[in-house]
């Protein structure tokens, strides 16, 4: 399943793997009164959510340099608030997630810890480097 992901019109280059929506936080406290048997509870607000992306970034790079480029584009979004989209190109379904801040991202562990070459052509023959991007969705 092919996908675009795009924050604040900053296109993520690459393959995404999966996508991960933790539950969003809701605001409870229980209640009890003396006297009263059972409990309550008072409701509140949803809260934030994060939204992490396991994606391999690629774009044919031929040099490491110009990958390395990229993580560092990428590294001067965090902290930048905005929206979040994410097509399916095989079938249209876009799903947008408003109000998002971008916390950066991070190596993940396999298929090895750094970015490799695509050696075998796989891909597109350049540099690659699989990454979690970490996004927090304030509100609904």
């Amino acid at each position: 399943m092919a996908q675009n992901v795009k924050f604040n019109g900053h296109t993520l280059n690459g393959t995404l793997l999966h996508q991960h929506r933790a539950p969003r936080t809701v605001q409870q406290r229980p209640l009890h009164f003396w006297g009263v048997v059972g409990a309550g509870w008072l409701m509140g607000q949803r809260k934030e959510r994060e939204i992490v992306l396991d994606h391999l970034l690629h774009n044919n790079f031929a040099k490491y340099t110009n990958l390395a480029a990229e993580m560092a584009k990428w590294d001067t979004y965090a902290g930048e608030s905005g929206t979040l989209v994410i097509t399916n190109t095989d079938n249209g379904v876009t799903e947008t997630f408003p109000d998002c801040v971008y916390q950066g991202y991070y190596n993940a562990p396999e298929p090895a810890d750094g970015p490799l070459k695509d050696v075998a052509g796989t891909l597109d023959g350049g540099w690659f480097i699989r990454l979690f991007h970490r996004f927090v969705q304030l509100s609904t």
